[in-house]
């Protein structure tokens, strides 16, 4: 979550973040299957292909956006807020199901009416191709 729930996700701030999520995702080698930015939060989906444990994965997103949108704001100090919220898919979990679930963020805080007209979530067709945890569960190894 932003620093203090400020609503601050927003327009071109809120695309730079999903420009730097797009490339994190590789660097990362996390397959990005869902995500949504909302104005003072996000939600992400996504299974770490990679060496690197998941603290370490949100350590270096955080850092590295915050850095840039504070750029962008022409502040400085804490973006994000220092705690994060996981949670574990379990076996019996659908993914679609949380995709879908987290996709829906904007409709049910009343900024949308279908999750496709939000443009800063994997619901809109832009980044379909973009994102490679699909393509990663169908193909393997093969996106890296």
């Amino acid at each position: 979550a932003v620093d203090r729930r400020q609503q601050l996700l927003v327009g071109s701030l809120a695309q730079c973040f999903v420009e730097h999520l797009l490339e994190w995702q590789r660097e990362m080698r996390f397959a990005l299957l869902a995500f949504v930015v909302m104005p003072d939060h996000i939600h992400l989906l996504g299974i770490l292909t990679g060496q690197s444990q998941l603290s370490e994965v949100v350590r270096l997103l955080k850092g590295r956006t915050g850095r840039t949108l504070n750029g962008l704001l022409g502040q400085s100090g804490s973006f994000w807020q220092s705690s994060f919220y996981d949670h574990a898919v379990r076996r019996e979990e659908n993914l679609e199901t949380i995709a879908s679930y987290i996709q829906e963020n904007p409709v049910r805080r009343g900024l949308v009416v279908d999750p496709s007209e939000y443009p800063y979530s994997s619901a809109n067709a832009v980044y379909g191709e973009q994102m490679l945890g699909w393509q990663w569960l169908v193909k393997g190894d093969a996106i890296w």
